[in-house]
């Protein structure tokens, strides 16, 4: 095996800890590579072996985005989509950014690499009478009377709402668990643009 096979997996990924366990294998070593949570190398292997998913083709959905992965308002494209979390296939929907952000009221921007998103929900202010503590409000019935300051805290999030990413199998069938999308269709969804840049017109 070419350890250049390595370089394809981020480090403590379930496929690059098998991957570097086949390489240790063929030079007659014993596995070494690590997990944060799994720090004896075979038991990491182990729960490797039972996660790691390679794609047939040596590249998730062959790089390409399938025929079918559209927006189900706006009709927009090879862009990131959200489905319905926890719904059953037949009944599954797929939203872009913008028509999740509207369907579910959450407010959201793309990250600065464009893997994840920014979410801004939690609208908090405080008073006079407790000023060292933060409460949530809800921005559509106003700012609290009593409010001596408000913020709105952001955080890193790839849900809008109660939807999840929207990421494939590689037969076509389904859509992977948001629990169990395996590390290359992570990499395919993240690699997709959040949303279609803007032409300007003259």
């Amino acid at each position: 095996m070419n350890r250049s096979q390595l370089r394809k997996y981020l480090p403590g990924t379930a496929e690059y800890i098998i991957l570097h366990g086949a390489w240790s294998h063929s030079r007659g070593r014993a596995p070494s590579a690590t997990l944060p949570f799994e720090l004896n190398p075979r038991r990491a292997l182990r729960w490797a072996k039972s996660f790691g998913y390679f794609s047939k083709n040596g590249k998730y959905l062959s790089g390409s985005i399938p025929a079918n992965y559209i927006c189900g308002e706006c009709g927009v494209t090879g862009v990131k989509l959200w489905r319905d979390y926890n719904t059953f296939m037949d009944a599954q929907t797929l939203r872009c950014m913008v028509c999740a952000c509207r369907e579910q009221k959450k407010s959201r921007e793309p990250t600065e690499d464009g893997r994840s998103l920014y979410a801004h929900d939690d609208h908090v202010y405080r008073t006079s009478a407790e000023p060292e503590q933060w409460l949530v409000y809800d921005p559509e019935k106003g700012v609290p009377t009593d409010a001596i300051e408000t913020k709105v805290f952001s955080m890193r999030t790839d849900q809008i709402g109660w939807r999840v990413p929207a990421v494939p199998t590689e037969d076509g069938k389904s859509y992977w668990g948001y629990t169990s999308v395996p590390q290359p269709g992570c990499d395919w969804w993240g690699s997709l643009p959040t949303t279609l840049p803007v032409t300007q017109s003259t």
